[in-house]
């Protein structure tokens, strides 16, 4: 249901299935492991993978944010202000600014991060 590809030879993927979570390839897309399972795998949608740093991987859904440092082995849930995420997209030229999107209600709600997803505003 979403893709989000890290670079490196051989190309490093990652996916989001809404029945396994998040799996990750490290060989181009010929094979996938489980990166991230949640209770509700269904509940994740969307993925971003942090440009400089190729081991960096965001996750969004209806339980918050989460983020993992090494590729996905190991994660944790961001202290992101609201429940949900529908899009993640990191600045290219400032791998520390993050910018999600948050549904609620009718309104989509853009909240922006300048320190790698610590703390969040919302976007003017």
């Amino acid at each position: 249901m979403g893709m989000a590809a890290a670079g490196g030879t051989p190309e490093t993927l990652y996916a989001r299935s809404m029945r396994f979570g998040v799996l990750r390839s490290t060989d181009g897309g010929q094979s996938w492991k489980p990166a991230m399972q949640t209770g509700n795998a269904a509940s994740l949608f969307a993925l971003a993978v942090d440009p400089a740093a190729h081991q960096t991987v965001y996750a969004g859904g209806e339980g918050g944010l989460y983020k993992s440092t090494d590729a996905g082995a190991t994660w944790s849930k961001l202290p992101f202000p609201a429940n949900n995420v529908v899009a993640i997209a990191i600045s290219p030229a400032q791998p520390s600014v993050v910018l999600a999107i948050s549904v609620q209600g009718q309104q989509g709600l853009v909240y922006r991060s300048e320190d790698g997803g610590q703390s969040w505003g919302k976007s003017q």
